[in-house]
């Protein structure tokens, strides 16, 4: 083997190993995509029905897990929910209006928007002030004694 013959050899090698080493993870994120949170459009483990206690509106905070390619991130979202026996009722937080956080009023027995002053009863509807529609709800199933949410739906129109 001559010396050219070497270098050339060992050039060759080299320029594989760089190419595989940007290619494969590059071939593996075409091919198979960023991961999604299986979650995003599904459903969440609220947690036990036991938690939740008759008839008077509990303020939750649920987790999610997100992972993209690289980052694995836990979101926490507030939720309200409502149990009457067997029905399960969940509200999304926010004010249909401009999005602020609403609140339950224990003495006047209303959510309440702090912002602009809208009103929704317990079943969600509006009752006074500038919002377009009542809360929006999540869809609820009950597997076993755990309560999950799904999907969100906009409130009936004001």
């Amino acid at each position: 083997m001559t010396r050219r013959g070497l270098y050339q050899g060992a050039i060759f090698v080299l320029g594989g190993l760089i190419g595989a080493g940007l290619g494969v993870p590059a071939a593996a994120y075409l091919l198979l995509g960023q991961k999604k949170d299986e979650d995003a459009e599904g459903w969440i483990d609220a947690g036990p029905l036991q938690a939740l206690p008759l008839g008077q509106p509990t303020r939750l905070i649920l987790e999610r897990q997100r992972q993209d390619a690289w980052r694995r991130d836990v979101e926490k979202a507030p939720v309200w929910v409502i149990r009457d026996g067997d029905a399960i009722t969940a509200f999304s937080p926010k004010c249909p209006h401009l999005g602020c956080g609403v609140s339950w009023s224990s003495e006047e027995k209303v959510f309440e928007c702090p912002c602009h002053d809208s009103t929704f009863a317990r079943d969600g509807k509006v009752e006074g002030g500038p919002s377009p529609r009542g809360l929006d709800t999540h869809e609820t199933r009950i597997e076993g004694d755990r309560l999950w949410l799904g999907p969100i739906h906009e409130g009936e129109p004001a």
